[in-house]
């Protein structure tokens, strides 16, 4: 299948032509068509140059539709489980995890589909707060899990919805959010998908204050609206 991008949906609201366009970035219709269409890699440079025109971030061109998430629970060969929601993760800004622990005893849990070939016992759930991914995962959605902590098989790879886990003041704060996970140029960048325009593109490497780091602590496989 051809990769595919946000070029023509950034152009229509603009209600220009790939002519205008083409003319605007200096190259042909016919290369913006082909971009379009993801009959031509979408390379840093054509991001950098159409982005420009089009007054969006590179990231922004990157495509919500690259990877969906399944609509729904799909049945798969590990059968289901019951599995503890292990807090709330935010659609937007992040979230203090402090503010969210609860005693293992009294975990909600709810029957869901695991998705092999990830081992049963490194699923889990959380509750999405925010409308940041609203594209792909309602709020108050919960979305199943894969722990990514100490398996280097289950690494996340561009186009993966993650989870991504903030830790300040040398691990004194621990703060979590939801995004799509991509990768440009040299840099990691986390990409919301939101029918809201004011959510935008997270870049880790620009929080460079001392003590802090960003890392994904899991794959999202799933999202779903309860148990079954």
């Amino acid at each position: 299948m051809l990769s595919m991008n946000r070029i023509e949906e950034f152009r229509k609201n603009k209600k220009w032509t790939a002519k205008h366009l083409a003319e605007l970035v200096g190259t042909s219709a016919p290369q913006i068509f082909r971009l379009e269409k993801g009959e031509r890699k979408l390379s840093q440079d054509w991001m950098e140059r159409i982005a420009k025109v089009l007054e969006c971030t590179p990231a922004d061109l990157i495509s919500s539709d690259s990877s969906p998430l399944p609509e729904g629970p799909i049945p798969l060969i590990s059968g289901f489980k019951s599995l503890p929601v292990l807090g709330n993760v935010q659609a937007g800004h992040w979230l203090d995890q402090d503010e969210q622990q609860t005693p293992t005893s009294e975990l909600q849990h709810i029957d869901v589909p695991l998705v092999a070939p990830y081992d049963a016992d490194k699923h889990y759930l959380l509750k999405v707060i925010g409308d940041s991914m609203n594209k792909v995962i309602p709020n108050g959605y919960y979305v199943v899990c894969v722990s990514t902590n100490g398996d280097c098989s289950i690494k996340p790879s561009v186009g993966d919805v993650v989870v991504v886990e903030r830790t300040r003041f040398n691990g004194q704060m621990r703060e979590v959010t939801i995004k799509r996970f991509a990768h440009i140029g040299a840099r990691d960048v986390l990409v919301p998908e939101s029918h809201d325009p004011k959510f935008k593109p997270v870049y880790p490497d620009e929080d460079k204050e001392a003590g802090t780091e960003v890392k994904i602590v899991a794959k999202v496989v799933n999202a779903v609206a309860g148990g079954f």
